[in-house]
C-alpha cells in the first residue's frame, strides 16, 4: 500500500515539473514583455529578432511589444523580443542573432549610427529612421515618436509580409521634424549661440520645472536645447550668452527702481529678475507667454528690447487691506480661482499652506501672478495650547530659514494664534518677538475674542481686562484683529456691535497699533443671517469709522465644516460665484478709491447722532472734540454714525465717515438726507460707492449728501 502511494506521489510531482518545464519555456519565448499567443495556432517561426534596449525607455518596449503583437496575429509568425544586454568583457559582435530588428537606441553599431542622424538637439532633428543593414532592420526614433516608426515599420510588412522570413529588404525611411519655429533670435542673433539657462541655487524642485520649461519650449519651437545649470554649478559657462533668472544682482535693474518683475533683453543676453523668486515665476512667464506666441505665429520669432517688461510695485505705501478668507474650502487648485479672488477686488487672501509641495507652489505663483498677499495659517508655526509648559524653545516653533516663503512679496503675515485664551499671552508675546525679528516687514497675526466670548473663553473676568492684559503683555505693535459678527436672524444686530468696536479700537488707538475687523459675510449657525450686499457694506463702514485698515470678509469660499452649519458664501461648495460675490465686488471697488485717500488719516474716535434706543449704538467713549464739524442733522432724526479723522501731512488735514444707522437688512421708505455744517472748510470731497464727488459748502458751510439704508461714506476737508 505505502508503495503504490509513493508511486502515485512521484507521478504527480513529474506531472507537475513537466508543465512547469512547458510553462517556463513558454514564457520565455515571450521575452518577458508579453504574453504568448494561444499555443494551440500554429505559427511559423520568423527569421528574426526583435532586439530592444535593455535601459529601454517605456515608450520604446510598448513600441516593440506592438511590433511582436502585430507579427503574430497579423502575419502568423513567431518572433521573440531579447534586450541588447551582455557580460561585462564580452564582444557585442560575437553575440548576436543572425537577423535582428534593431529597436531603439541599442548598444549595437547601427543603432548608434541611426540615433546619431536623427540630430536630436538640433532644427535639423529627424523624428524616426528606418533603415536596413547587412542582414538586420533598424528602427530609431526620437522621444514621442516611436509609435509613429512603429506604424510606418507596419506598412512596410503590409507591403512585403515575406521580409520577416528572408533576407531584408531595401529601406531607407525618414520622417523630417516640423518645428513651428524657423529661429529665435535675440537682439539679430539666433539663439543656437545661448549656452545656458541658469538660476539661484535656493530654487526648490517646483521652481526648478519651471525653469525647465522655458528650456523645453525652446526645444519643441526650434529643436535647441540649451542646458540648465544652477548658479553654483561648476560647469557654468564662463563666457558666452545666457538666460539668467533670478540673479537679484544686475546693476542695471536694481538701480532701475522699484520692480515686481522685469524681463530685460540684451545683446549679452536674456535677464528675468524680480524682488523674490515666486515673483520670478512672473518673469518666467513673461518669456514663455512670447515663446508660445512666437510658436503658434510660426516663422521667426524676434526678441529685441521692445520686448522689455517691468512691472513697478503695485504697492507703493499703505492702503486698506481687503481679505478674503478661503481656509476650508472645498478645492482651491485652480488657477482661475485665484483670478476670481483679484477680480472680486481682494488683495489679500487668509489661506492654508498646504502640505502638498506643488499646489503650494502653484498657490505662491498665482498669489504673485494676481498681486495678492497672503495671511498664511501654517500648523507648523501656531501657538497652540498644547504648548503651555512645554520645555521645547520657541525658537524651534518659529523656525524660519532665509529662504522661507515667509519672505517673499506674497507674504503678508503669518497666523499665530485666533481667539488665544489669556492664559496664552506670555507665550504669544514671545513668538510675537520671535517672528518679527526673523521677518522683518511680516505680520505675525493674533486674531482676538468678540465681547460676546464668554468668561471661559476669555480667561479674565471681563472683556476690557482680556484686552488690556493682550495689549499689555504681546505688545502687537505691527497689527492686530479681532472679528464680530453682528447680524442675527431673530435680535436684529447685537446689542453691543458699537460698544466692541470702541473698546476694541480704543486699545489700538491709544497704542498707536494698526487692527482689521472681520466681517460677516456668511451665515454660519441657525442664529446669524447671511448678510447681502448692503448688509456688509454697512459692517465694512461701520468697522472704517471706528478707525479699521483692514476688512476681512469671514468667508470668500463656503468652508466644509462638521462643526458649524455654513450657508452658501461668496463662492459655494462648487466654487459657483453666489450674489454676495458681485456684491462684495461692488463694496470692494469703493474701498480701493477711497484708499489712498483713507490711509493719510489717523482715526480720532467716532460718535452716533441721532442714536435711538437701540442697544448696538451704544458705546461710552463717544468722541466729542471734532473741530471741523459744528452740526449734523438729518432727515427724519434718523440714527447716523461719524468717524472722525485727522492728519498732518494730508493736503486736507480733516476728515470723516458717515453711515446711516438703520439696519441694513431692512428696507427704507425714503433715503437718508444728511446735512453737515462745517467749521472752516471750504470744499470736500465724497468717496461714495463708485463715485467721487466735490461738495461745494453754502453760505452757511453745510454740505448735504444723500445715504441709503446700510451705506456709508467718506469725506475729505480742505480749505
Amino acid at each position: 500500500m505505502k508503495k503504490h502511494l509513493i508511486s502515485k506521489w512521484t507521478a504527480l510531482f513529474v506531472l507537475l515539473g513537466t508543465l512547469f518545464v512547458l510553462c517556463a519555456c513558454d514564457s520565455q519565448s515571450a521575452g518577458g514583455d508579453e504574453t504568448t499567443a494561444d499555443s494551440s495556432v500554429s505559427q511559423e517561426p520568423s527569421i528574426y529578432v526583435i532586439v530592444r534596449s535593455d535601459n529601454g525607455t517605456k515608450e520604446e518596449t510598448d513600441g516593440a511589444v506592438r511590433l511582436r503583437k502585430y507579427i503574430r496575429e497579423e502575419l502568423g509568425m513567431e518572433i521573440d523580443i531579447e534586450t541588447d544586454w551582455i557580460q561585462r568583457g564580452e564582444d557585442v559582435e560575437n553575440h548576436r542573432f543572425a537577423h535582428e530588428i534593431i529597436f531603439g537606441n541599442t548598444n549595437r553599431n547601427e543603432s548608434i549610427a541611426a540615433y546619431a542622424s536623427l540630430n536630436i538637439g538640433t532644427p535639423d532633428m529627424v523624428d524616426y529612421a528606418l533603415s536596413s543593414s547587412g542582414d538586420h532592420y533598424v528602427i530609431a526614433a526620437s522621444s514621442g515618436n516611436v509609435d509613429d516608426a512603429v506604424t510606418q515599420f507596419i506598412s512596410y510588412l503590409e507591403a512585403n509580409p515575406e521580409m520577416m522570413h528572408t533576407a531584408p529588404i531595401d529601406m531607407n525611411d525618414t520622417r523630417v521634424h516640423d518645428f513651428p519655429l524657423d529661429d529665435i533670435t535675440v537682439m539679430g542673433q539666433s539663439i543656437t549661440d545661448y549656452r545656458a539657462i541658469v538660476y539661484p541655487i535656493a530654487y526648490n524642485q517646483q521652481l526648478i520645472a519651471d525653469v525647465q520649461n522655458i528650456s523645453d519650449l525652446i526645444y519643441h519651437g526650434l529643436g535647441i536645447r540649451i542646458p540648465i545649470y544652477n548658479e553654483k554649478d561648476k560647469n557654468v559657462p564662463a563666457d558666452g550668452k545666457i538666460i539668467r533668472i533670478g540673479a537679484r544682482a544686475d546693476e542695471g535693474i536694481l538701480n532701475a527702481g522699484s520692480f515686481s518683475y522685469v524681463m530685460d533683453i540684451t545683446e549679452n543676453g536674456i535677464i528675468l529678475d524680480s524682488t523674490d523668486m515666486y515673483n520670478d515665476t512672473r518673469a518666467m512667464e513673461a518669456l514663455t507667454d512670447l515663446l508660445e506666441g512666437g510658436m503658434a505665429a510660426g516663422g521667426t520669432l524676434a526678441l529685441d528690447d521692445s520686448c522689455d517688461v517691468r512691472l513697478e510695485n503695485p504697492v507703493d505705501g499703505p492702503r486698506i487691506e481687503i481679505a478674503a478668507w478661503v481656509y476650508g474650502a472645498t478645492s482651491l487648485d485652480k488657477e482661475e480661482q485665484f483670478a476670481e479672488i483679484k477680480d472680486c477686488g481682494f488683495n489679500q487672501v487668509i489661506i492654508n499652506k498646504t502640505s502638498d509641495a506643488e499646489l503650494f507652489h502653484n498657490h505662491c505663483k498665482w498669489l504673485a501672478k494676481y498681486e495678492l498677499k497672503a495671511l498664511w495659517q501654517d500648523g507648523s508655526m501656531y501657538i497652540s495650547d498644547e504648548m503651555l509648559g512645554s520645555e521645547t524653545p520657541m525658537e524651534d516653533y518659529i523656525n524660519i530659514n532665509e529662504n522661507s516663503f515667509l519672505h517673499a512679496d506674497i507674504t503678508w503675515g503669518n497666523m499665530l494664534r485666533d481667539e488665544p485664551n489669556a492664559k496664552m499671552f506670555d507665550l504669544l508675546a514671545e513668538a510675537y518677538d520671535i517672528y518679527d525679528a526673523k521677518t522683518d516687514d511680516k505680520i505675525p497675526y493674533i486674531n482676538l475674542f468678540p465681547s460676546y466670548a464668554n468668561e471661559q473663553q476669555l480667561g479674565t473676568p471681563t472683556y476690557e481686562e482680556h484686552l488690556k492684559q493682550f495689549f499689555d503683555k504681546v505688545d502687537p505693535q505691527l497689527y492686530t484683529s479681532v472679528d464680530i459678527y453682528p447680524l442675527n436672524i431673530a435680535s436684529g444686530i447685537n446689542s453691543d456691535y458699537f460698544y466692541n468696536l470702541d473698546v476694541f479700537a480704543t486699545e489700538c488707538r491709544n497704542r498707536g497699533i494698526p487692527f482689521g475687523v472681520y466681517i460677516q459675510s456668511v451665515s454660519f449657525n441657525k442664529n446669524k443671517r447671511t448678510p447681502d450686499e448692503q448688509e456688509m457694506r454697512w459692517q465694512a463702514y461701520c468697522a472704517l469709522s471706528f478707525g479699521a485698515q483692514d476688512i476681512e470678509y469671514f468667508t470668500y469660499c463656503t468652508p466644509i465644516s462638521t462643526t458649524e452649519d455654513f450657508k452658501d458664501a461668496l463662492v459655494d461648495l462648487n466654487n459657483e460665484k453666489t450674489e454676495r460675490w458681485y456684491g462684495a465686488q461692488s463694496i470692494n471697488r469703493a474701498l480701493h478709491l477711497m484708499s489712498d485717500a483713507f490711509m493719510q488719516y489717523q482715526n480720532l474716535g467716532a460718535f452716533t447722532v441721532n442714536p435711538t434706543s437701540a442697544g448696538f449704538m451704544k458705546f461710552s467713549n463717544q468722541y466729542k472734540d471734532f473741530d471741523a464739524i459744528a452740526d449734523v442733522s438729518v432727515t427724519y432724526n434718523r440714527p447716523v454714525l461719524i468717524g472722525a479723522f485727522a492728519s498732518d501731512t494730508a493736503e486736507h488735514s480733516r476728515a470723516f465717515t458717515c453711515v446711516d444707522l438703520g439696519d441694513p437688512g431692512l428696507e427704507m421708505a425714503s433715503p437718508t438726507e444728511v446735512t453737515v455744517q462745517l467749521t472752516e472748510a471750504t470744499t470736500a470731497t465724497m468717496y461714495y460707492k463708485d463715485t467721487v464727488t466735490t461738495l461745494t459748502p453754502d453760505e452757511n458751510g453745510c454740505i448735504t449728501f444723500t445715504l441709503h439704508n446700510g451705506d456709508g461714506a467718506f469725506i475729505t476737508l480742505g480749505n
